[in-house]
Parts: structure tokens; C-alpha cells; sequence
């Protein structure tokens, strides 16, 4: 951020930050938990790769001049990674202490007014997280933004990398006529 705000072509009141996860899902129910990526068991176990989502909200968070943040395979809550005796999450995601300050619903209910989406989370178990469940754990975000525009915050259970993109343009762009002028640059019908 202090590399973007140098630059003479980048509006440093304007950032948006994109958080993403390539890394497949665990299947709900797991036939046998082991190392992962570790093939003895009739399935292969994948490890969460939720560091982008946490460091967009974290950069929403601390940084100024960000204008939106967008998650999509980031961590539903650091607590579900004891939730079990098998997690599935690498170590550079565990923040020392984190849960004395907050969980991932008080991180991201303090990013309002700003749009916020958070697509395709996971449990501690590298496990998409359901829509109720999810309203259960970000109660605080719904909370947050229940004043806001009915548009600021969008919160699903699955992932959509297509709406995952219109989205985030959308709202970093400045509403919808601005996603279609970038995609008619860009080529795309």
C-alpha cells in the first residue's frame, strides 16, 4: 500500500482489495482425516489457502483509502480452526492472539460503510461454510452494514469467480455502467 500510494497513476484515496483462494474445498463429510494432501485414504484432504481474503480484510482494516474489499476461500472464523482435532489450514494464516481481539465477523463488521463481499468461505477444516451458518458466525456484519445500501455488503456460501469480478468492479468502479465500459475495453461481450 505504501508502494501504491507512491505512484503518480494510482488515486490513493481509491484502492480496492481483492482477496482469492485457488485451493478446492473439502467435501462436508471427509471419510478420513490425515495429512493433507497425503493420498492413503479414499479422498484427498486440500489445505485452505485463505491468506489473500485475510490480508484484503486486514488491509481494509488498517489502511486508508480503501474503498472496497472483496473475499472469496477466505476463513469463516479463526475459531473453527479448534473446532476439530484435524484442521486443514497452513500456518502462516494463524495470527498469535487473534481471537483476544476479534474473529473474522468483528474484522469485517468494522470495514462498514464500505462494500464488502464474502464469497465461498471455509471452516478451519478447508470446508465451504453454509448461508445459515455463515449468518450465525457474521451476525456482526449483518449487524454493521443494516444501515447501509442494500448493495454494500453481499455475503455467499458458494463460489462464482464471474460474480466474484462483476461485483468487485462494480463497486471499486462506481456502479454498473462502469463494469460495462471495462469489459467493452477489455474485449469481453
Amino acid at each position: 500500500m505504501a508502494y501504491l500510494r507512491s505512484r503518480p497513476d494510482v488515486a490513493p484515496e481509491s484502492v480496492g482489495l481483492w482477496g482469492d483462494s485457488f485451493s478446492p474445498a473439502n467435501p462436508d463429510h471427509l471419510i478420513t482425516d490425515e495429512t493433507p494432501l497425503w493420498e492413503v485414504g479414499p479422498q484427498v484432504e486440500q489445505e485452505a489457502e485463505p491468506l489473500g481474503g485475510l490480508l484484503a480484510l486486514l488491509g481494509g482494516l488498517y489502511e486508508k483509502g480503501v474503498r472496497t474489499v472483496a473475499v472469496q476461500g477466505g476463513l469463516a472464523s479463526f475459531l473453527s480452526i479448534v473446532d476439530d482435532s484435524f484442521a486443514y489450514v497452513p500456518q502462516d494464516v494463524v495470527v498469535p492472539g487473534i481471537l483476544e481481539a476479534g474473529d473474522v465477523a468483528e474484522m469485517a463488521s468494522a470495514l462498514a460503510p464500505h462494500p464488502l463481499l464474502l464469497q465461498g468461505l471455509v471452516d478451519g477444516r478447508d470446508r465451504i461454510v453454509s448461508l445459515a451458518e455463515l449468518r450465525s458466525q457474521l451476525a456482526p456484519v449483518y449487524e454493521s452494514y443494516r444501515s447501509q445500501s442494500s448493495t454494500a455488503l453481499s455475503i455467499q456460501a458458494g463460489k462464482n469467480a464471474a460474480h466474484f469480478a462483476d461485483w468487485f468492479l462494480k463497486h471499486f468502479s462506481g456502479g454498473a455502467d462502469a463494469v460495462g465500459t471495462l469489459r467493452s475495453a477489455s474485449g469481453t461481450q
